[in-house]
C-alpha cells in the first residue's frame, strides 16, 4: 500500500478520533459546574485553592529528567538501483544519554480547567551510532563480496556528542471525574508536543565488511578520528489526547500520572553526511511522515510546607512511523525519492523535581 494510501486512511482515523474527542469535551464543558470541587475543602485542598479569591492555584516547578533515548531509522532505494538491497541503508543511534532540564507551570481552577506547560533541554552526553547498509545478489557479485545472495555487506560505528535534546509541550485539561471526600482527580488533556533531537556522530569504526577495499573497509579500521562523520535532526510535532490523575492517600503524599495517545505526529528528519562529496552538505538525505506514539509517566508529589513540594516519578515517551518518504540531495542538484520503511524514536528514565505553589 502507498505512503499516500495510509496518510488517507490516518487522517480518516484521526478525523473520527477528532469528531468524538470534541464530543466528549463539550460533554465536560457542559457539565463542569457539576464536577466542581465541593465547598467543605480538607486542609489540603484549602491549601490548593487559596489563590485567586480561591479560585485556582499556579505551581510552577523546575525537574531533571535523566533519561536514555533511541532514534533507528531505515529506507528502501533498490528502486533507485538493482544493485540495492531492501532495506538499502539503517541508522541506530542507541544509548543516547541526556540529563534534560526542566522547567514546567499548570494553572488548576477550583471549577475543573487546567493549562498545563514544559519545555525542557539537555546536553546528550554519550551515544553510538550504529550505521548498517546492504546489497542485493546483484549488488554482492558486482562489489566482489565474500558473501553472495542479498546481505549486509558493511557495519560501522561512531560515537555521539556534541548534541542535545529540546521538547515543549502544552496542554488544556478539563476535570471529568473527582473521588470521593476530594482525595484525587482525573482529567481529561488535549495539546501539542514539539520534540527535537540532534546528533552529531565522529569518527568512523568497521566493525564488519564483506567488500574490503571495494565497499568499505577492513574489520577494525577506524577513520576518520574525532571529525564530523553525520549530523542528524529529527523534530516530531505531535497532537496529544489522553488523560491526567492524580490521588492522595496521606495529607502530604500524592501519586500522579498521565497516559496520553499521540495519534497523529509529523516526523522531519534531515541528514547531513560530511564526508562525501557526492552529497549536498545540508541536508544530504531527509525524511518524513505521518506516525503515531504515547506519553507515558507516573510518580509521586510530596508536600513539604504549606506551598513547597518534591517530586519523584518515571517518563517513557515513544514516537513511530512505519511508511513515509526518503528524499536524497545529490551535490550535482536533483535527486530522488524512495521509500522510507519505518522510523522510531524513544525516550525514558527517572524525574527528579521541585515545585512551588501560588
Amino acid at each position: 500500500m502507498s505512503y499516500q494510501q495510509n496518510s488517507h486512511r490516518l487522517f480518516l482515523g484521526i478525523r473520527k478520533i477528532a469528531i468524538i474527542g470534541m464530543m466528549v469535551m463539550c460533554t465536560i464543558v457542559i457539565n463542569i459546574g457539576e464536577v466542581g470541587a465541593d465547598d467543605s475543602l480538607n486542609r489540603s485542598e484549602r491549601v490548593v485553592y487559596r489563590s485567586m479569591n480561591g479560585k485556582a492555584n499556579i505551581d510552577v516547578g523546575l525537574s531533571s529528567w535523566m533519561s536514555q533515548g533511541r532514534s533507528n531509522f531505515n529506507h528502501d532505494a533498490s528502486n533507485l538501483s538493482s544493485l540495492l538491497g531492501d532495506p538499502t541503508s539503517a541508522l541506530d543511534y542507541k544509548d543516547v544519554w541526556s540529563n534534560i532540564v526542566e522547567l514546567n507551570a499548570r494553572l488548576v481552577h477550583k471549577k475543573g480547567f487546567s493549562l498545563k506547560g514544559q519545555i525542557g533541554y539537555g546536553a546528550i552526553t554519550d551515544g553510538t551510532l550504529i550505521d548498517d547498509d546492504f546489497v542485493s545478489t546483484s549488488g554482492a557479485t558486482a562489489f566482489g563480496a565474500s558473501v553472495s545472495g542479498p546481505h549486509r555487506i558493511s557495519r560501522t560505528e561512531s560515537d555521539v556528542s556534541d548534541s542535545y535534546v529540546f521538547y515543549l509541550n502544552g496542554n488544556v485539561g478539563l476535570m471529568f471525574y473527582r473521588f470521593a471526600g476530594n482525595k484525587g482527580l482525573v482529567n481529561a488533556v488535549l495539546g501539542f508536543q514539539y520534540w527535537r533531537e540532534k546528533y552529531v556522530a565522529r569518527s568512523v569504526r568497521q566493525l564488519e565488511c564483506t567488500s574490503v577495499g571495494t565497499f568499505c573497509n577492513a574489520i577494525g579500521t577506524a577513520s576518520f578520528v574525532g571529525t564530523k562523520a553525520i549530523t542528524n535532526t529529527v523534530q516530531w510535532t505531535s497532537m496529544r489526547v489522553g488523560a491526567e490523575g492524580e490521588m492522595t492517600f496521606w495529607d502530604r503524599l500524592t501519586f500522579e500520572g498521565e497516559a496520553i495517545a499521540l495519534p497523529l505526529a509529523w516526523l522531519h528528519n534531515e541528514d547531513r553526511h560530511h564526508l562525501r562529496t557526492d552529497l549536498r552538505g545540508n541536508p544530504s538525505f531527509k525524511m518524513t511522515g505521518l506516525g503515531y506514539g504515547f506519553n507515558l509517566e507516573g510518580g509521586v508529589r510530596l508536600r513539604i510546607f504549606e506551598q513547597f513540594f518534591i517530586h519523584g516519578g518515571y517518563r517513557y515517551w515513544w514516537l513511530n512511523v512505519e511508511d513515509g518518504d526518503w528524499e536524497n540531495f545529490p551535490a550535482s542538484n536533483g535527486g530522488s525519492t524512495a521509500n522510507l520503511n519505518e522510523f522510531r524514536t524513544f525516550r525514558h528514565g527517572a524525574t527528579f523535581g521541585v515545585s512551588y505553589r501560588f
